[in-house]
């Protein structure tokens, strides 16, 4: 009987501990929590660039875009042509390449 007293008591004293670690981790994450409203601007502005011609034909429609690492990436489809993926760069506007899907 005096095993399972001790037994409990270090699984409560362990409980307590935990409850403590998990209120000082909601504790330190609400801390450091950007505040609402504006986000952070970056370091250096982005450079405005004129607009950019993709190179696609007339009839061509964006379906749908990403965008990851400075880049844009575009789904486009129609214009006569397979579906493919034409990649932008953010930075300069500049067309970096086309990938097409065609079917195997």
């Amino acid at each position: 009987m005096k095993a399972v007293k001790i037994l409990v008591a270090v699984m409560s004293v362990l409980i307590v501990i935990g409850l403590g670690l998990v209120a000082y981790g909601v504790g330190g994450s609400l801390m450091s929590a950007p505040s609402s409203g504006t986000p952070p601007s970056p370091a250096v502005p982005p450079k405005p660039f004129s607009s950019t011609d993709l190179g696609q034909p007339a009839g061509s429609r964006i379906r749908g875009m990403e965008t990851g690492r400075g880049r844009l990436a575009l789904l486009v489809e129609g214009g006569g042509r397979d579906d493919r993926v034409v990649v932008v760069d953010l930075e300069s506007g500049a067309v970096l390449g086309t990938v097409s899907l065609s079917p195997p």
